[in-house]
């Protein structure tokens, strides 16, 4: 989890999305932004998520420079 010099949450978690029918489940990153989060009315409604790797990485790296953030999925 990160959050940016301008108030943005940055965070990154693992999902495991299953294809249907079920045949198999992946190791995935995905990405959440949640703008606003330093804001004393922060709501976490605000935030949008969305899976950004599907590879099977398991240790996904997160930090911000500003407005630029950088994401790593690593590999087992």
């Amino acid at each position: 989890m990160d959050v940016g010099s301008t108030g943005t949450m940055h965070a990154t978690t693992l999902v495991i999305p299953v294809n249907k029918p079920f045949k198999k489940a992946l190791i995935s990153v995905a990405a959440i932004t949640c703008p606003g989060a330093t804001a004393p009315n922060f709501n976490i409604s605000s935030c949008t998520a969305q899976i950004i790797d599907l590879a099977g990485n398991d240790r996904p790296w997160i930090t911000s420079d500003g407005a630029q953030v950088h994401l790593v999925p690593r590999c087992r």
